[in-house]
């Protein structure tokens, strides 16, 4: 009785220990995943800033703005698929109807 006993409780113990590193790296991968869709929206967030603000220099404060309120509501996937997109407007659009009427193509696809 005793024998089993003990082998049942180290079969319980190595099962309780097992099951901790499973669930240590499950953590850990779940971890690593939110940090990097975290670091991946910063730096999209920070290029996105960056490419208002050239917005600003070119085209004056009031674009700028309607260019803050249009990307507003893009996920960071969309804005980062055209970020080149963006900077390339910026330089090639003479007026400020053209950038916006630019971005506006990628913002809000046609139907």
């Amino acid at each position: 009785m005793t024998g089993t006993y003990a082998r049942r409780r180290v079969s319980t113990a190595e099962r309780f220990k097992t099951w901790q590193q499973d669930k240590w790296a499950e953590g850990y991968k779940e971890g690593w995943r939110i940090g990097h869709k975290k670091g991946f929206d910063v730096g999209v967030d920070n290029h996105t800033m960056l490419l208002n603000y050239c917005a600003l220099r070119k085209f004056g404060q009031r674009t700028a703005d309607d260019l803050a309120l249009l990307l507003e509501g893009t996920s960071s996937e969309l804005r980062k698929e055209n970020l080149i997109e963006f900077a390339e407007s910026i330089i090639e659009c003479e007026t400020p109807a053209q950038l916006l009427d630019r971005v506006r193509r990628w913002v809000e696809p046609a139907a």
